[in-house]
């Protein structure tokens, strides 16, 4: 539930520790994990016997889901970073933009 409601895509790994009286605690979520072999996502992937799962066919498709979904299109009037900064006509203004 934490994936979603976090809106994690595709993976996630969350830290959590638990206390001598067993509450638990969630440290941090990382949603871009390392798919170093020696990493902890590659690590779990290889206790399963599922060979979608292992390595290196793991990393193909969150590569394959990645790619398949549709970029939105480029909106020329969006403005973002120090560009936008610097369009902005009073120099302490915010520009937020709806993504």
């Amino acid at each position: 539930r934490a994936h979603k409601a976090l809106r994690c895509r595709d993976f996630s790994i969350f830290d959590f520790r638990v206390d001598p009286e067993g509450e638990v605690y969630m440290l941090e979520c990382q949603p871009v994990c390392s798919f170093a072999r020696e990493s902890a996502m590659i690590g779990m992937a290889s206790k399963t016997d599922r060979p979608e799962l292992q390595h290196p066919q793991l990393f193909h498709t969150m590569l394959r889901r990645a790619a398949a979904r549709k970029p939105k299109p480029f909106d020329a009037s969006q403005k973002l970073g120090m560009k936008a900064a610097a369009r902005s006509t009073s120099p302490c203004s915010i520009v937020t933009t709806a993504t």
